[in-house]
């Protein structure tokens, strides 16, 4: 059911009001990174390298290199966008398909699923040498986060089951069947967020919160009819425990919590204030959202919800600190160190 009453009547006014510190720091600290702040100030939990995911897309470093990179090259073919798209999320490791192509040109730094898909042996072998490559320089294509292990799994079966090997390319045979199942298609032709994630939570090893922020992913990409934007949420553990703390007296649905929250923002947030540097990206002259990005909206309230629950653990331990304030790794570096 819609959460219909003034959320800010069941608030802890203390946690709102310190989350509402963490939101204008940490949207300061992006315009710090962006040149359009040079008075940021540091707080305890916020340095200026922090790294914290962002309550607005186009601040993300991942939405922007699928927006330039991926979504709007036209050397990629439709079926190849989605799932490079798709491995940004599932891999995760920094502007990973860079990684898998092996090229430090830009408009070449892609993955052809088609030739994997037609089991193009050496095709699949260079991308297993570009890995290796990657690996020598210190460089994961995987992100630390616990999704890594279900789809390494799930890559592993399925590269046994046609006689290929395990390993790190293993999952881009399995996500490049999707073409010939039919999956890349239906996602193509999904009309909305919720049904583009629902196709995505069907593959086994990828749980439903998951296959909400690969649907995210896919929301640069103007072939899909999807957008970020809709009021449509699968909250995380982390977004539904700040909400608790948020709100304590309140027994709801959290994602319609998430959504509320996001609708409610001008009087729960009467401070925020989004640079107009992020409320849009363009490319070749196009903006690629058509929703101004000024404000939350339930995607975005829901990692706002479940950054804060980071941001106090930062605050309270210098090495939980310590660990936010790793940068991104130098992917032309690596690349032309080949």
């Amino acid at each position: 059911m819609p959460i219909n009453y003034r959320l800010i009547e069941h608030a802890d006014q203390e946690v709102l009001s310190d989350f509402r510190k963490y939101l204008t720091g940490v949207c300061e600290r992006f315009d710090h990174r962006a040149g359009i702040n040079p008075g940021f100030k540091e707080r305890p939990g916020i340095a200026a390298t922090s790294e914290f995911a962002e309550p607005n897309i186009p601040m993300a470093a991942r939405y922007n290199y699928i927006a330039n990179d991926l979504a709007n090259n036209k050397r990629i073919s439709d079926h190849s966008k989605v799932l490079n798209i798709l491995t940004t999320h599932l891999y995760g490791g920094h502007e990973c398909p860079r990684v898998f192509s092996g090229e430090l040109d830009r408009e070449l730094g892609f993955v052809e699923f088609e030739r994997i898909a037609a089991r193009d042996l050496a095709y699949i072998a260079s991308i297993r040498d570009n890995i290796a490559h990657a690996n020598r320089h210190g460089l994961s294509v995987w992100d630390k986060w616990g999704m890594r292990v279900s789809v390494q799994s799930e890559g592993n079966k399925f590269a046994e089951s046609v006689g290929s090997q395990r390993g790190h390319v293993a999952a881009l045979e399995w996500m490049a069947s999707w073409i010939d199942d039919g999956t890349v298609d239906r996602l193509l032709e999904a009309n909305s967020f919720r049904q583009t994630s629902e196709i995505l939570s069907e593959k086994r090893g990828i749980g439903n919160y998951i296959a909400y922020h690969c649907a995210a992913g896919l929301s640069p990409f103007s072939s899909v009819c999807m957008s970020h934007s809709e009021p449509f949420v699968l909250a995380g553990p982390g977004a539904v425990k700040t909400a608790k703390k948020l709100f304590p007296g309140l027994r709801v649905n959290y994602n319609e919590l998430c959504v509320a929250f996001a609708e409610q923002q001008d009087e729960l947030l009467p401070d925020l204030s989004i640079n107009e540097h992020w409320q849009n990206v363009t490319v070749n002259g196009r903006e690629v959202y058509p929703i101004r990005q000024d404000r939350l909206f339930a995607l975005t309230s829901e990692i706002a919800l479940c950054q804060y629950g980071v941001f106090t653990k930062a605050r309270a331990d210098q090495k939980t600190h310590a660990r936010r304030q790793k940068g991104l790794p130098d992917i032309d570096r690596i690349l032309a160190a080949k």
